[in-house]
């Protein structure tokens, strides 16, 4: 993998974090992109940069994952970053809002399917022309084990098996080529939001 490009979205913390810093330690250059003050997004760089093997190149780019307009300018700035095409995409952002459906608000339902899905269909449909020119390339989505199977007062369900659904589609798409589309579907992991849900601060 070395010399390879990634870039991996919510990669500020938990399992985004965890990825980009084993991407690093096989020698790819990672731009990230995530939540997180300025000292928390220097901390994340650092410790991507700790991780790495060889002479890789870790980059930092802001975008609000709800908006197209920003994610349509990520990649153009990745793209920038590397002129010859980000090589591993993963998309590993994600948001979740717990209520009863009849008390969800229309503009967290928005927030969910722009940040959990769209923002996922629009990094693919940017970045794979370049990967299928090259005839290679690497497409991870971080689906959940809620998109498999219901949980109450647990919506963004919805995201994550549609994002299992868009998953399917672009491996049929690409079957011919060198790109490869797969989705990880975890179940429960200690990430620092888990680790707060646990103890009701979140």
């Amino acid at each position: 993998m070395n010399g390879l490009s990634a870039l991996v979205t919510g990669s500020t913390s938990g399992i985004g974090l965890a990825t980009a810093k084993v991407l690093a330690s096989r020698g790819c250059h990672i731009i990230m992109t995530g939540l997180g003050s300025a000292a928390t997004i220097e901390q994340c760089l650092t410790d991507i940069e700790s991780a790495g093997h060889g002479n890789i190149s870790v980059h930092s780019l802001e975008a609000d994952l709800q908006r197209p307009e920003e994610v349509h300018t990520l990649c153009k700035e990745a793209m920038k970053l590397h002129p010859k095409g980000i090589d591993i995409l993963v998309n590993n952002a994600g948001a979740q809002y717990v209520v009863p459906v009849e008390d969800f608000p229309l503009e967290k339902w928005n927030l969910l399917m722009n940040v959990n899905l769209t923002s996922a269909f629009l990094l693919i449909k940017y970045l794979l022309p370049k990967m299928k020119e090259n005839d290679w390339g690497r497409i991870i989505n971080v689906a959940s084990a809620h998109g498999l199977v219901a949980s109450v007062n647990k919506l963004h369900m919805c995201c994550k098996a549609c994002l299992i659904g868009l998953n399917k589609v672009v491996a049929l798409e690409t079957i011919k080529t060198g790109v490869t589309c797969n989705a990880i579907c975890p179940g429960w992991v200690l990430t620092e939001r888990k680790f707060f849900y646990i103890l009701g601060l979140f």
